[in-house]
């Protein structure tokens, strides 16, 4: 039998520089990765001292407040003035970006750079989507993809996409379960016009890479859906 243990990766902890804090308004939303989390407190209460307030919110697969991970794309309605992330690369921070329209104050320890990022890094992504929409709406064959992988699996989404076939009865929908998504997959069913991908809603920027347009997310669809 074999055992599996997992191992908690923790980076060094360090203290945010006071350029960055200088540029941060009174209330931020903070989040930082896995490796960084047993950070966290640290840096609460440091921005406390500094008359900042750090909001720790939990968006969607996260198991924590402040933890954020790629998929976890969600629109919050809570307020403050801007993000603050800690971590590197541009992976989060475009999670944060898709779903809000807040500046994210960027620190990556790592490099001990500071950068700020608006949704114009994430423009392209989001004149994409709006040609998926356009795919869909044009569109009579529709591929749903459904992912077996634990966490983003169908269940999450039976209602969103039952509201989807009240509002577009006219489709044909075929559903498509796997555990794996990829572009040379989906190329072998040129009667789907468009796909609906339901698993997590970042892998539709790997298609559209790769030069695939035809794909949207389910979530995505909610602002064409009648009522």
């Amino acid at each position: 039998m074999v055992r599996i243990g997992f191992i908690d990766v923790k980076a060094e902890c360090k203290p945010l520089p006071e350029q960055l804090i200088r540029k941060l308004s009174k209330t931020v939303a903070l989040f930082t990765t896995s490796q960084y989390y047993h950070c966290i407190k640290q840096w609460v209460e440091q921005l406390k001292k500094e008359n900042v307030k750090a909001l720790l919110l939990r968006p969607p697969h996260s198991f924590k407040p402040g933890q954020l991970t790629g998929c976890g794309i969600k629109r919050f309605k809570e307020r403050f003035d801007c993000f603050l992330f800690i971590g590197d690369g541009l992976f989060h921070v475009k999670a944060l970006l898709i779903g809000n329209n807040k500046k994210v104050f960027a620190y990556n320890p790592l490099q001990e750079s500071v950068q700020v990022y608006d949704r114009e890094i994430i423009e392209k992504l989001l004149k994409k989507k709006e040609f998926g929409i356009k795919k869909f709406l044009q569109s009579k064959n529709i591929g749903v993809l459904i992912t077996t992988k634990p966490g983003q699996h169908l269940m999450q989404n039976i209602k969103n996409l039952e509201l989807l076939k009240k509002a577009f009865p006219e489709k044909n929908y075929y559903l498509f379960l796997t555990d794996n998504i990829s572009v040379q997959a989906l190329q072998d069913f040129p009667r789907i016009e468009c796909w609906i991908n339901t698993a997590c809603l970042r892998i539709v920027e790997d298609f559209y890479e790769a030069g695939f347009n035809k794909i949207i997310n389910l979530e995505d669809l909610k602002s064409v859906m009648k009522t």
